[in-house]
């Protein structure tokens, strides 16, 4: 009897270390799996990050000579637009870094044990928050708009887009007055261009959707007459119909989206070619230069 219960008991803790044997793995599985996700996002937004700041180069390009050649265009500043997007990573991290900075004398005292959460120490939080992210949302414009200013200057002047900031930077402390003008001047018209395209794109989504709507209603009818409301063809057609307005809408959706970014592109052309004459914008002219310096 005493030998049977060992053995029982030897069996019990053999289906234990089992037991915790596959929970550790299947631990480690899932552990895989969310370090390969995380991966995956990280490499997929890089190369979305690559692939917009090559797209800067090709759409001042295209805008410049009012010809769109996309894989030419593409392959010509790939190495530009990966030099704008470690420029744009680095600018980013050192964001981050400042506002990580910025919140924790608020965030670590909520962290400390015993700490008493009021409602008053909640609101200042908040209030800090937003002004950080305020002024943090405000000089990120600012180095934004200098990027977007050296773009050309990179593109029609042999320039590495470092060498560029430095150029606009340089012309700003001389001439800041005309920028500092031109930033309020952009603040309004992108107000307003985006207010006249919501506006515009609401009537044509409303439009589009009563469109779709009758439609998709005439062929419910039409299909239920001949195959009855439950049957199976029905709804995977309307599946399908569905489907199909969905995509409709996305790509309204994208369409929708060009005209003002692609305003405000030519309005900061036409300013830095007026302000800064020695960009050598030529509109409408010969091929731009591509930049041979490096970042």
């Amino acid at each position: 009897m005493v030998y049977a219960s060992n053995l029982t008991a030897t069996a019990m803790k053999c289906q234990e270390i089992i037991y915790i044997e596959r929970e550790v793995v299947s631990m480690l599985w899932d552990g895989t799996y969310i370090i390969i996700g995380v991966i995956a996002l990280i490499l997929l937004m890089l190369v979305l990050g690559i692939i917009s700041g090559v797209m800067e180069f090709v759409l001042v390009e295209s805008l410049v000579n009012n010809v769109v050649t996309i894989r030419a265009s593409v392959r010509r500043y790939l190495r530009p637009g990966f030099n704008l997007f470690i420029v744009k990573l680095v600018i980013e991290l050192v964001f981050l870094a400042l506002f990580i900075l910025a919140m924790l004398p608020v965030v670590a005292p909520l962290l400390k044990p015993g700490v008493v959460i009021t409602t008053g120490l909640l609101i200042s939080a908040i209030i800090w928050l937003i002004v950080v992210l305020l002024v943090l949302a405000v000089a990120g414009g600012i180095v934004n708009s200098f990027i977007g200013l050296s773009i050309p200057v990179a593109m029609y002047n042999r320039k590495g887009i470092i060498a560029a900031i430095k150029e606009v930077v340089g012309a700003f402390r001389r001439e800041w007055k005309q920028v500092v003008v031109y930033w309020v001047v952009r603040i309004i018209l992108g107000i307003v261009a985006g207010i006249i395209a919501g506006i515009a794109i609401f009537i044509i989504f409303l439009l589009v959707a009563a469109i779709l709507l009758i439609i998709g209603l005439v062929m419910f009818f039409a299909l239920s007459a001949i195959a009855g409301p439950d049957s199976l063809l029905l709804w995977i057609v309307l599946g399908a119909y569905a489907f199909l307005a969905i995509l409709v809408f996305i790509i309204l959706g994208l369409l929708a989206s060009v005209p003002v970014p692609v305003f405000m592109k030519y309005h900061m052309l036409a300013f830095l070619n007026a302000w800064h004459p020695e960009a050598r914008i030529r509109f409408f002219d010969a091929a731009p230069i591509i930049p041979a310096a490096p970042v």
